[in-house]
């Protein structure tokens, strides 16, 4: 399962992956597609300060002016907002923090950790299945073992994941500065790179789940359905577990939650480094676990 140099030849894996992303125009499709999102996401959001600062302008009998983010600042610094917005995450570190960021850079790490898991399911399922379904990884594990083609793919799905929405962030920080007034490029790029390292730590344990469900299809397309339906399925079990804990056996639902990654991208939500690095690590231990489920049942198929 493991050839004689695993960390020589994973790399040696990743970096052709990578470069069959970009010889089959893979990466950019997937990059055009979610930088399209995010555009759309950030003009969206531009509109709706300007429909908002334009009624409040209206309803003062001010004069509204034409870039919108003036009274949106203007508003970030009354106390009365600050009360209402810690009043309403009952967390004054949190709401000191998630105030002193630029309304786009927050809205940006809502976007991302929304889009997030649909991104790696529709990206990242098929890495492993291509191969086996073009019959190519049979040569692969006769110069390599199992391990390592499976981690070495994922390393470049990590590695492209990253990429994608680091520039997605950038999409949002140009759109900022064209239509934000008061928008500052340091602020932007600092308040982007807060969320950037949540958002990639977070997809982690989605890979890791699609590993789980897609690297023993025997297609490209039974992996995506797979990692579909296993998206959905996370998605019910989590409700299912707040039903649980409703019901009374706490124990039981939490452990449905703990097993999960939303309650910990929740977590990271948070400036406190001590709530922080455990959730991250938490998320970290879930990709790897996941991982290690599919390589125990991919290391006995026969290929």
């Amino acid at each position: 399962m493991i050839g004689p140099t695993p960390f020589r030849d994973i790399m040696i894996v990743a970096t052709f992956e990578i470069r069959e992303m970009f010889r089959t125009k893979r990466i950019v499709v997937m990059v055009a597609l979610y930088l399209l999102g995010g555009l759309l996401a950030a003009e969206g959001f531009v509109s709706f300060l300007a429909t908002i600062e334009s009624a409040a302008a209206e309803a003062l009998g001010a004069a509204a002016t034409r870039t919108p983010g003036a009274l949106t600042n203007a508003l970030l610094e009354d106390p009365t907002y600050r009360g209402m917005i810690a009043s309403f995450l009952h967390d004054d570190k949190l709401t000191d923090w998630l105030l002193s960021l630029p309304p786009m850079a927050v809205f940006f790490g809502w976007v991302s950790f929304a889009m997030v898991p649909s991104l790696i399911v529709l990206t990242s399922t098929d890495y492993v299945a291509r191969e086996t379904q073009r019959r190519g990884i049979r040569f692969l594990i006769v110069r390599t073992g199992r391990l390592e083609v499976v981690v070495g793919k994922l390393a470049a799905q990590v590695l492209s994941t990253a990429i994608v929405v680091l520039l997605m962030g950038l999409v949002f920080v140009g759109v900022a500065l064209h239509g934000l007034q008061g928008a500052s490029l340091g602020p932007l790029m600092m308040g982007i790179l807060e969320f950037w390292p949540r958002v990639v730590v977070y997809g982690l344990a989605f890979i890791g789940l699609t590993a789980l469900f897609a690297t023993n299809a025997r297609s490209t397309n039974m992996a995506r359905a797979l990692s579909l339906i296993a998206l959905v399925g996370i998605y019910i079990l989590d409700g299912v577990g707040s039903i649980v804990v409703h019901l009374g056996w706490e124990d039981v639902g939490e452990l449905i939650h703990f097993l999960l990654p939303f309650i910990h991208g929740k977590a990271l939500w948070t400036p406190d480094i001590l709530e922080l690095v455990p959730n991250a690590l938490v998320l970290v231990g879930l990709a790897f676990f996941y991982t290690l489920g599919a390589l125990l049942i991919f290391a006995r198929r026969d290929l």
